[in-house]
C-alpha cells in the first residue's frame, strides 16, 4: 500500500480524492526533486522531501514584482482535501485576503448564505471542480452567484481536459488554475481580475 500513496486518486479515505501526496510528488518532480515516505504501525509515517540546490542568482526584480499581488476581502476555498485548503489559504492569506474553507458544495452554499445574512461579502472564490459524493464547482457556482452577483469565480482541477478550464467564462467563472500551481501561478491569475497593487473589486 505504501508504494501507492503518490499515485494519482489512490487514497485510505472514505471522501479522498487521492490527489493530494500526487500532487505534493508532482511539484517536487517539476522541481527536480523527489519525496519519500517510511512508515511504522501505531508510530507514524515520516516524509522525505529532496530538492537540488541552485547557482543561479535571484531573478530580477521587475520579474518577481510580476509575481506578487496584493488584495484584501473575504476569500472561499472549496476543496475535499485538507492539504490543499490548507496551502492556498496561506497564499491567499499571504496576499493579504481572508480565507474561508468548504469541503464541498453544500457547506460552501452554506457559508456562503451565512456571510450574507451577517453583511458580509465574500469577494472571491476558488472552487475545486470534482467533489466525490457531492457538487462540484460547476454546479455550485450559480448558486453562489445567486447569493453574491459580484463574487469572482475561479475553477481548479486536476483534470487538465476539463472544459470548464479551457473555458472558465462560459461557464460562470473568470479564471482556471490547473493543479498542482505554484503561487506565482496564483498571483497572476489574481492580478489580472483583481489588479496587481490593491487587489479591489469594482
Amino acid at each position: 500500500m505504501l508504494k501507492n500513496i503518490f499515485d494519482p486518486f489512490f487514497t485510505t479515505k472514505q471522501k479522498g480524492s487521492g490527489l493530494g501526496l500526487a500532487t505534493c510528488y508532482s511539484i517536487l518532480v517539476k522541481h527536480g526533486g523527489f519525496i519519500e515516505a517510511e512508515s511504522q504501525h501505531g508510530i507514524g509515517t515520516t516524509f522525505h522531501i529532496y530538492l537540488p540546490s541552485s547557482d543561479k542568482t535571484a531573478e530580477k526584480d521587475e520579474k518577481i514584482a510580476e509575481k506578487e499581488h496584493t488584495g484584501n476581502g473575504l476569500f472561499l476555498i472549496m476543496d475535499d482535501e485538507d492539504f490543499i485548503c490548507e496551502v492556498v489559504g496561506e497564499m491567499l492569506e499571504f496576499f493579504g485576503y481572508s480565507v474561508i474553507c468548504a469541503q464541498n458544495g453544500d457547506e460552501a452554499i452554506s457559508i456562503c448564505r451565512e456571510m450574507a445574512e451577517k453583511g458580509e461579502i465574500i469577494k472571491g472564490a476558488l472552487l475545486d471542480l470534482t467533489v466525490p459524493g457531492g457538487m462540484g464547482g460547476k454546479e455550485v457556482a450559480p448558486h453562489l452567484k445567486k447569493i453574491f452577483p459580484k463574487i469572482s469565480l475561479f475553477a481548479s482541477s486536476g483534470y487538465s481536459q476539463d472544459p470548464v478550464i479551457s473555458n472558465p467564462d462560459e461557464y460562470g467563472f473568470v479564471g482556471s488554475l490547473r493543479k498542482p500551481y505554484r503561487i506565482d501561478n496564483l498571483a497572476e491569475i489574481l492580478n489580472k481580475y483583481f489588479g496587481q497593487s490593491r487587489g479591489e473589486q469594482a
